[in-house]
């Protein structure tokens, strides 16, 4: 899955982790995210690649209305700007799916 993201993001900054972490919650059922390190955002949990791609897929698609500015999984990141998916050296791990928000602006 892949989208672009134009415009100011309606929600950003920890509002934006929030919404995200119930919209997976009342989607997926009963998750624990964790923080994404210094990034604004929040890390999933993943059991296995084909959870991982639910999540970061479902990331994706609610990236316009949320404030996504990056999806890692899987040794690939998605990022607003491009709108696509694109190799990334030593990120985005097999066992948890980080979203980056766009920062309070």
């Amino acid at each position: 899955m892949a989208c672009t993201v134009q415009g100011k993001p309606a929600i950003t900054g920890a509002a934006a982790a929030v919404a995200l972490t119930k919209g997976l919650v009342g989607d997926w059922g009963r998750l624990e995210t964790t923080a994404a390190g210094d990034l604004p955002g929040f890390a999933v949990p993943a059991a296995d690649a084909q959870s991982g791609w639910r999540y970061a897929h479902w990331l994706v698609s609610h990236a316009t209305g949320h404030g996504v500015k990056r999806v890692a999984f899987g040794g690939l990141q998605w990022s607003a700007d491009k709108g696509s998916w694109s190799k990334v050296e030593g990120g985005g791990g097999a066992d948890r799916v980080v979203a980056e928000v766009f920062g309070d602006v």
